[in-house]
C-alpha cells in the first residue's frame, strides 16, 4: 500500500524469447491496471500454501506430480537481473507494440522494497506462460469480432488484442521461486531451470556406462528422452553404485542382473526393456509395498522428510 492507503499499482511486463531475451513494458490505461493488480495480487497471496507440508523441494523431488494444493519451491533462484531492473525501473523499458506479440513466451508482474538500514532489495515478480493462443485478431484464419452498441451490429476487431488471465504460472519472493508445472516453468526460463532436471549429455552419459558397467557405450536405441533423464538424476543423486547390492535388489523386482568377473560391475542388460527397468530402480521408481508386498512401478515419488 502507499502512505495514503492506496494499492501500489504493478507494472506489467512481456518477456521475448530470442537473442538476449528482451524485455518490453506494456503500458496500459490506469482503470485496467488497477483491476489487474487487485486481481492478480489476490493470486499471488493465495499462491504458497499456508501448510508447509504442501510445499515441495523441486530438487529432491523433481519427479512428483503435485496435488492441487501443493507447489514446488526451488530454494536460492536466480531470476534474471533484467527481471529485477525492470521491477526496479519501468520506465528504462521500451514500450511494448503489435509487432511484439509474436515473440512473447510470457507476461510478468511484480514489486520490491528496500530495507532502509541495509539496502537490501527484496523482490516480489508473478510470471505467466504466453502463446499465440493468448493473441486474438485475424490470426491463422480466424477472425475476431465484437458486437458495436452503436451500430448494433457485430464488427470486426482492426488490431490484434492480448488476452492476460487471472493466473499464475511461477512466483518468486524473498530468492525462492514457486510453481506448479516443471514444463510450464521452464517455458519462462528455459536452461537456467533445464539444469535442476533435464537429459544427460552424451559425456554424462559415457561416465554413467564406464562407471555403472565399465562400458561407456551405451546402446544409442537404449537412450530415449526418458532414459537421459534417468540417467541425469541418477548421477545427481549417486556418488558411486553398490553392484552387488544393486543385483540382489533387481531380484526382488524380476531383474536377472549380472556382474562381471574382471571388472565387478554391472553386465550391460542386452534389450531395452531391462536396460529401463535398470534405470527406474536406481531412480527408486520401483519399489514394494510393506504391507502387502505387491510391487508398483511409479512416476510420481516425494521423499519423506
Amino acid at each position: 500500500m502507499t502512505k495514503g492507503g492506496r494499492q501500489k499499482l504493478y507494472n506489467f511486463f512481456a518477456y521475448l524469447g530470442g537473442e538476449g531475451s528482451a524485455i518490453k513494458r506494456i503500458v496500459m490505461e490506469r482503470n485496467l491496471q488497477e483491476t489487474l493488480t487487485e486481481a492478480l495480487k489476490r493470486k499471488m497471496d493465495a499462491f504458497i500454501p499456508v501448510d508447509p507440508d504442501k510445499i515441495i523441494d523441486f530438487t529432491e523431488n523433481p519427479g512428483y506430480k503435485p496435488d492441487p494444493d501443493e507447489v514446488f519451491v526451488i530454494e536460492k533462484f536466480n531470476v534474471p537481473h533484467h527481471i529485477k531492473n525492470s521491477i526496479e525501473n519501468p520506465r528504462r523499458f521500451h514500450k511494448l507494440t503489435e509487432s511484439d506479440y509474436d515473440k512473447i513466451k510470457a507476461i510478468y508482474w511484480g514489486e520490491y522494497t528496500k530495507d532502509d538500514k541495509s539496502g537490501e532489495k527484496s523482490y516480489r515478480i508473478a510470471f505467466q506462460i504466453f502463446d499465440s493462443r493468448r493473441i486474438i485478431g485475424r490470426h491463422l484464419g480466424k477472425y475476431a469480432i465484437f458486437y458495436g452498441h452503436e451500430t448494433n451490429t457485430f464488427e470486426q476487431v482492426d488490431h490484434k488484442l492480448l488476452v492476460i488471465n487471472e493466473r499464475l504460472d511461477a512466483l518468486y519472493e524473498n530468492g525462492k521461486l514457486y510453481f506448479k508445472s516443471f514444463y510450464n516453468a521452464k517455458r519462462i526460463f528455459g536452461d537456467q531451470i533445464s539444469e535442476y532436471y533435464r537429459e544427460a549429455t552424451d559425456a554424462e552419459v559415457k561416465k554413467f556406462g564406464n562407471d555403472l558397467f565399465g562400458n561407456p557405450n551405451i546402446p544409442e536405441d537404449f537412450l530415449d528422452s526418458q532414459a537421459r533423464k534417468f540417467i541425469f538424476w541418477i548421477i545427481k543423486n549417486n556418488s558411486s553404485f553398490e553392484y552387488q547390492k544393486i543385483v540382489e535388489k533387481g531380484k526382488d523386482f524380476g531383474l536377472t542382473l549380472t556382474t562381471d568377473d574382471n571388472t565387478g560391475k554391472l553386465v550391460l542388460p542386452k534389450a531395452k526393456r531391462e536396460f529401463k527397468q535398470l534405470l527406474r530402480l536406481l531412480n527408486s521408481d520401483m519399489y514394494k509395498s510393506p504391507i502387502t508386498e505387491e510391487k508398483f512401478v511409479t512416476n510420481s515419488k516425494r521423499k519423506l522428510q
